[in-house]
């Protein structure tokens, strides 16, 4: 089994790029600008198919992060592509990304301290 640890770092590496990848862009900016979609809607796939892999002990350990939420935004990313929308791509990117950042980094410094489930 892979090292949760390893799972949270994905998370974090790809919500970072996901932000990066808006900074300094307008939402119709974003709209208009294809590369930036998939790159965006990408990193996000990742960071949803990263927090599906987090054990359910650390889920429960940290049930502040939204989860459930953060797979959902996968499941549609991957499934229903022509249904999302790039406003709440874009704003998912802007506003939620940096904040998902910070606590997954609380966790995994936590996790090192303490590794128990």
């Amino acid at each position: 089994m892979r090292d949760p640890i390893l799972y949270l770092d994905d998370m974090i590496t790809h919500a970072r790029a996901a932000h990066a990848f808006v900074a300094g862009m307008s939402q119709d900016a974003f709209a208009d600008d294809t590369r930036s979609q998939y790159a965006v809607r990408y990193a996000l796939h990742v960071v949803g198919e990263a927090a599906s892999k987090v054990p359910p002990a650390i889920r429960e350990r940290f049930p502040h992060v939204p989860w459930q939420q953060i797979v959902a935004m996968r499941n549609r990313l991957a499934h229903d592509y022509l249904g999302t929308r790039a406003d709440i791509v874009f704003a998912t990117a802007r506003d939620f990304a940096p904040l998902l950042v910070v606590q997954l980094q609380a966790i995994v410094a936590t996790l090192e301290a303490d590794p128990k489930p």
